[in-house]
């Protein structure tokens, strides 16, 4: 798509599909992780009937949702094709991309109960042929038809996956003639409730991203800042890559792993430590590897027309690293029931991103929104530890020291990165990142006891995610 597009096209794409995507996590209220929640209590009491009853609400609650989602994108797509892409003759994109909506929030319940299940293997299957499918029908749209090939081919893809996820799902529902005497709407309620404290992370993460694409537009025009927002989709496409398959790895087996624990906080913080030690050990070197090769991946999975965004992809893998350490604390903390504290937490995170943000990009130009990543997730982070270690969820002071060393190494490496010459400052962070690793792989086999064999494993089991 890159190659057929251009920057300035990939902008365009990402303009229209940006609030696409706000307007799902708007409307979805958080329903997904509360299903994740629902389904690994029901599997941990092994009740089918109350597993059927779970997923019936949710399907009903999300069909609902999805119908909601994209009338009010329809209502508002003249509005927003005038503001953004700036005619509202271009409507009709948004409209026709805003069709997907009625089926993404069911498809975002069936990868729940999968998740809520820990079925990781079929998921990743599943996730894998979906992939294929998407990514084949968006090709053959754009080859045909440009950049609204590429908006058009939101909704087939939309269908075709929660079809193929359907399939794979239905071996894993359960034959139980469960009874009807449910309420649904007070049910689907009390899950939206339930699903708030996950919803906050997702909005702020895509309302910042989304505001961001109109400060990119606002502050370099309208024809320049298109090419700009196709550099900035492309920097933020790679850094998000790795850090979302881990997350999706933790809510997939870490999270419900969490619930079962309930509030035996003894074994929530043993959980948390290692998990916190696994996901720095599979993330960090990754994320380092990335740092110091990103104007060849840009170049080799782009063009090199996107080299251009390379110290902002930079600054953004950095942000991204530091919720390897920020994510198992943020699911510890709604494990043990605290979804308020952590909407919070959340609500001012998003705050703090989209005032910094549009602050560093008046200073430092597309690269201040990378600085402004940094910033806010150092500052979560920080508020997040504070807060959850009064309620006696925390790190030891082993993990806490790897951490801060970790955090040290990624600063070390980005600075070499931005401000020596290429090969010379890969060379150099290469020496770094090995060191690095040698003390993590003593660290994680004393703490968890899995030996590097065992890590590279789970580092494969990771990268056939990269697929899905």
């Amino acid at each position: 798509m890159a190659l057929l597009l251009g920057p300035s096209g990939m902008g365009i794409v990402n303009l229209v599909a940006s609030s696409v995507d706000l307007t799902r996590v708007l409307f979805a209220c958080g329903l997904d992780g509360a299903t994740v929640r629902k389904v690994a209590e029901a599997s941990a009491e092994d009740d089918p009937a109350l597993l059927d009853q779970t997923y019936r609400i949710a399907a009903r609650t999300a069909l609902f949702i999805g119908a909601a989602a994209c009338v009010a994108l329809a209502i508002a797509s003249p509005i927003l094709s005038a503001k953004i892409l700036g005619t509202p003759a271009h409507f009709w994109w948004y409209a026709v991309a805003g069709g997907s909506l009625i089926f993404t929030p069911l498809l975002g319940v069936q990868l729940a109960f999968l998740q809520g299940l820990k079925r990781s293997k079929t998921l990743a299957i599943c996730q894998i042929i979906a992939s294929i499918a998407g990514a084949v029908l968006a090709i053959a749209l754009v080859a045909l038809m440009g950049k609204v090939g590429a908006i058009i081919a939101l909704l087939p893809i939309s269908v075709a996956s929660l079809t193929i996820h359907h399939h794979f799902l239905k071996p894993f529902r359960s034959t139980v003639e469960t009874p009807r005497d449910y309420h649904q709407w007070r049910e689907s309620k009390k899950l939206i409730k339930l699903g708030s404290g996950f919803a906050i992370n997702g909005i702020w993460l895509t309302a910042s991203g989304w505001l961001n694409l109109l400060f990119i537009q606002n502050y370099y025009g309208h024809d320049l800042g298109v090419l700009q927002v196709g550099l900035y989709g492309a920097a933020s496409t790679m850094a998000n890559f790795y850090i979302g398959i881990l997350i999706s790895a933790m809510g997939t087996e870490f999270y419900p792993s969490l619930v079962q624990a309930g509030r035996d906080r003894s074994l929530v913080n043993r959980l948390l430590n290692q998990q916190t030690l696994l996901s720095i050990g599979i993330g960090i070197p990754v994320t380092l590897g990335m740092l110091v090769l990103t104007p060849w991946i840009l170049q080799l999975l782009y063009t090199r027309e996107f080299i251009a965004g390379g110290d902002l992809m930079r600054w953004l893998l950095v942000g991204m690293a530091i919720r390897f350490a920020a994510c198992p604390i943020g699911f510890a903390v709604l494990a043990v029931g605290r979804p308020r504290l952590i909407a919070m937490s959340e609500l001012m995170t998003g705050i703090v991103m989209i005032t910094s943000s549009y602050v560093m990009l008046q200073i430092f130009g597309l690269v201040g929104l990378g600085i402004a990543f940094v910033i806010t997730n150092s500052l979560y982070l920080a508020g997040i530890f504070v807060v959850t270690r009064r309620m006696g969820i925390c790190w030891n002071a082993s993990t806490g020291f790897f951490v801060i060393e970790t955090f040290g190494v990624l600063a070390a490496c980005l600075m070499m990165a931005l401000l020596m010459p290429a090969m010379q400052g890969a060379l150099t962070c290469l020496v770094l990142t090995a060191c690095y690793m040698a003390h993590l792989v003593v660290l994680v086999r004393r703490e968890t006891g899995i030996s590097l064999a065992q890590l590279f494993s789970k580092l494969k089991n990771f990268t056939t995610r990269n697929h899905a």
